[in-house]
């Protein structure tokens, strides 16, 4: 019966000494936190317009602009750049 105790004693404090190590790692984390710096949101943002702008000026000037000769893939261009702000905004704090 006492062994029985003991082992649950053990357990409650294992318990204890766990949540209190987890409210810990969550306190680390919350100071640890810093903004992201503005240069990074100014990259983010820059390459979405870019590639908004590429997929406009293809369309607006049928092709001729802004590579010749490459057609359609003009388009996946303009994407990728935009594609790689949206990507970039995974990272934003």
């Amino acid at each position: 019966m006492e062994l029985k105790q003991q082992r649950k004693r053990e357990r409650q404090a294992r318990r204890r000494a766990e949540r209190a190590a987890k409210a810990e790692e969550r306190e680390r984390r919350a100071t640890d936190y810093q903004p992201t710096p503005l240069w990074y949101k100014i990259v983010m943002i820059g390459l979405m317009i870019v590639g908004l702008l590429w997929i406009i000026t293809f369309y607006l000037f049928q092709g001729v602009v802004p590579i010749p000769g490459i057609g359609q893939w003009n388009l996946f261009i303009g994407l990728g750049f935009m594609l790689a702000g949206l990507i970039m905004t995974t990272r934003w704090r």
